[in-house]
């Protein structure tokens, strides 16, 4: 078997689940038919050193297979009996007895774990075959730590021997009867059961109001019997300043009637000027004489309260905040509070509240949040079912800012332990990764919509170039633009032929633009020369020509430049806020430019090829351009089996225009005639001045028959255009035609022509003014 001594070793040496035992030699077997008179004898025999720590009394009943133990208790269970009974001799030690908690001496740590947990004893007695007295085990060799439970609330008549050491200061009034006093007690069996325990024994007298203080509880102090006295002067003398004034409070809490029983922590300074812990308990009672007593001990605890500090610095050294709760259950066993037993500095900063704001106090009352976070619940099914468990708490700190915790709740014992890790950065660099994981995917998506965008501007860009007119290039932009910006409603202007205003040559949409055709001042845009964003809840930024959407809409007018020349307007609008952002109206701004560039170009192309096949001075097309469009009517015609006419004009006496009235004069003849013949052709006919003063008309579809009215018809009408040029009056202008049709005459743009040509030579020999038809 083991010395107590070499428990704390040997649990060191061992983990929990290997086979073997653990057991005290010096637990104080006695026999269960001696007296409370004879314990107390046999122990004024045994030297204090040689009890060592096992405190406990085992009371066995001999048998022929040896000594089977039938009841425990402890010392200090003993003490505090011979302080309250009165017949020591006659009163049976197994009267303060109870049953032992059991197991097999071949038994393993974790069954001796799992007893102490289901029995809740301080104490295993373990036992041979046949229920033979082996030894005992304590939770305190099994644990490493002192672990007392406070008793002294309750029943006085039932004191518990174990003690947390929190103070406590009960006002129940006390039940049964007491000895005579300590000077009696003393004088009985001597200081013999307070050596044992190492405890100081003191008594006051209220009624006399003397203090007596037992030689132990001086020694305690490292004072001689006769080197201290016995009065409250040496008490709070030795106290160290910060708790002379619980020392006060006591005593008149005490006479006053308002404690009877007490416990509570004092500092006392010793002799080599050192710290003493000590215990403080005490019971009121009367004395037979009728005397108030208030009868105590001190108990020097200083290992275990620098046991407690060392844990507690270990625990106040954490970075993380770690807290234990002990149960609280109601009649039926269920929990309903949890009580704060131990709280590190750091827990104190998290939970925003000192030790002494929780410390045995309950759980609900302090942080009554737990229960509506559902933390309360959490905690309960920890304790219950031993799964630990962990949530990400965001909480608000004193100074305002937010913080995150990692809370990981385990069971312990009855209750459980609380972490409180600061995760504040780690969440933070969480949330800094999924903001920038966003913020990527959004930049992912807007540039998945930029090349989009792009894609489309690009495909407009491709459709403008390719366009032959400019009316073309209005109905793709019509188009295209919806693509690009959608949900938006808007129209293409340009500057009409006289460039006074501007007119709608495209528009898109559902909504309405405003006006179709407004001048350029009615434009903020035109105005500035600039874009133009306007909300349409301020109605004096918007332009006159708009037409309001709402208090939510907004538009965009930019106008088209090309060369420092305004060509025209592109105008946006929107009944949606914040749909022309500025990336849109950077788009916009681009689509302006390319539009604008595109009409220019448009333009200039129409302007060249006009020269190109237009003759200058009058406006009909060219020799080259009639023979082009003359070789085409002719395909279509023979394809079609379809008729063509033919007619060449010469102007009769031209020259006498010139000579007469100058070149001048001769141009304007020429440009009214011109314009005279230009004024008299449908649509599909080809006016041309073939060359000096002939011109020449391509009739498609047309017979001989109506060819030649046609011609009289006009041969007969210029005779009346009266010209005047320089204040003078030209005289009257004739002209002579030669009629030709197709197939009938020719087969061929060249024959067509020569028999045309012939036939007006020969209306001039005739005398011209005259319309001649060309031979079969």
């Amino acid at each position: 078997m083991l010395d107590s001594h070499q428990i704390i070793p040997a649990v060191r040496s061992l983990s929990l689940g290997e086979a073997g035992y653990l057991a005290a030699t010096q637990a104080l077997v006695i026999s269960a038919d001696k007296t409370i008179a004879d314990m107390v004898q046999h122990l004024q025999g045994i030297h204090p050193s040689q009890i060592a720590e096992s405190q406990l009394i085992v009371l066995v009943l001999p048998t022929a297979q040896g000594e089977k133990p039938i009841g425990v208790l402890t010392v200090s269970e003993l003490a505090w009996a011979v302080a309250t009974q009165r017949e020591l001799a006659t009163s049976a030690l197994m009267s303060l007895a109870r049953p032992p908690v059991t197991l097999p001496a071949q038994t393993n740590l974790q069954t001796a774990w799992d007893t102490f947990q289901a029995q809740k004893c301080a104490w295993l007695v373990l036992l041979e075959e046949q229920g033979v007295f082996a030894g005992v085990i304590s939770r305190t060799a099994l644990l490493e730590a002192v672990v007392e439970r406070g008793g002294l609330a309750g029943q006085l008549s039932e004191p518990a021997p174990d003690s947390d050491y929190s103070p406590l200061i009960c006002s129940q009034p006390v039940h049964g009867y007491w000895s005579a006093g300590l000077t009696h007690f003393l004088g009985q069996v001597g200081d013999g059961v307070a050596q044992v325990v190492n405890d100081g024994v003191w008594e006051w007298n209220l009624t006399t109001d003397r203090l007596v203080l037992s030689p132990r509880w001086k020694a305690l102090l490292g004072y001689g019997p006769s080197e201290l006295a016995d009065e409250w002067a040496t008490w709070e003398q030795r106290l160290i300043e910060e708790d002379r004034s619980t020392l006060n409070n006591l005593r008149q809490a005490v006479q006053v009637n308002q404690a009877n029983c007490i416990q509570l922590i004092q500092r006392f300074e010793h002799r080599n000027q050192n710290i003493v812990h000590g215990l403080v308990r005490a019971v009121r009672h009367s004395a037979v004489n009728g005397e108030d007593i208030l009868w105590g001990v001190l108990t020097d605890i200083s290992e275990l309260a620098r046991t407690q500090q060392e844990l507690a610095d270990i625990l106040d050294s954490s970075i993380d905040g770690i807290a234990a709760l002990r149960t609280i259950r109601n009649g039926a066993g269920q929990i309903v509070d949890f009580l704060w037993t131990a709280v590190n500095a750091s827990a104190e900063m998290v939970l925003g509240r000192s030790r002494n704001q929780l410390l045995n106090r309950q759980l609900l009352d302090q942080v009554p949040l737990v229960r509506q976070d559902g933390l309360f619940e959490a905690y309960v099914r920890v304790v219950e079912t031993g799964q630990a468990f962990s949530r990400s708490l965001r909480i608000t700190q004193v100074d305002g800012r937010d913080a995150w915790l990692q809370l990981t709740a385990v069971k312990l014992g009855d209750g459980l332990t609380l972490t409180f890790r600061d995760v504040t950065q780690t969440k933070q660099a969480e949330q800094v990764l999924q903001e920038t994981n966003q913020q990527l995917e959004r930049r992912i998506e807007e540039l998945k919509f930029r090349n989009r965008e792009m894609a489309l501007l690009s495909e407009m860009i491709d459709f403008l170039q390719v366009c032959v007119t400019v009316e073309e290039a209005y109905t793709a932009v019509a188009d295209l633009v919806q693509a690009l910006f959608p949900g938006c409603s808007g129209a293409l202007f340009t500057l009409e032929s006289t460039r006074v205003a501007l007119e709608a040559v495209a528009t898109w949409g559902p909504d309405p633009i405003g006006e179709t055709l407004f001048y350029p001042d009615d434009c903020w845009a035109l105005r500035r020369g600039r874009i133009h964003w306007a909300e349409h809840k301020h109605t004096g930024l918007l332009c006159r020509h708009a037409h309001p959407l709402g208090s939510q809409a907004e538009s965009l007018c930019l106008p088209m430049m090309a060369q420092s020349e305004t060509l025209g307007l592109l105008y946006l609008c929107t009944p949606q806020h914040d749909s022309l952002s500025a990336p849109k109206q950077q788009l916009a701004r681009t689509v302006a430019e390319q539009v604008a560039l595109a009409i220019s170009n448009l333009r200039l192309r129409e302007t060249l090829q006009q020269q190109s096949i237009r003759d200058p001075l009058t406006g009909l097309y060219n020799r080259r351009y009639l023979e082009e469009a003359l070789e085409q009517a002719v395909c279509r015609a023979r394809r079609d089996r379809s008729p063509i006419g033919a007619i060449i004009l010469d102007i009769d006496h031209f020259k006498q225009f010139n000579d007469t009235f100058g070149h001048d004069a001769g141009d304007l003849v020429l440009q009214e005639v011109a314009q005279f013949l230009q004024s008299r052709i449908r649509g599909s006919d080809i006016a041309c001045r073939y060359g000096g003063e002939e011109m020449t008309l391509i009739l498609p579809g047309a017979t001989l028959e109506e060819t030649v009215q046609r011609a009289e018809v006009m041969c007969q009408e210029l005779k009346y255009l009266s010209l005047r040029h320089g204040g003078q009056t030209l005289g009257a202008i004739t002209a002579s035609f030669g009629v030709a049709s197709f197939p009938q005459h020719a087969v061929t743009v060249a024959t067509l022509l020569q028999a045309a040509d012939a036939a007006l030579y020969q209306a001039k020999w005739a005398g011209r003014d005259r319309v001649v038809v060309a031979q079969s």
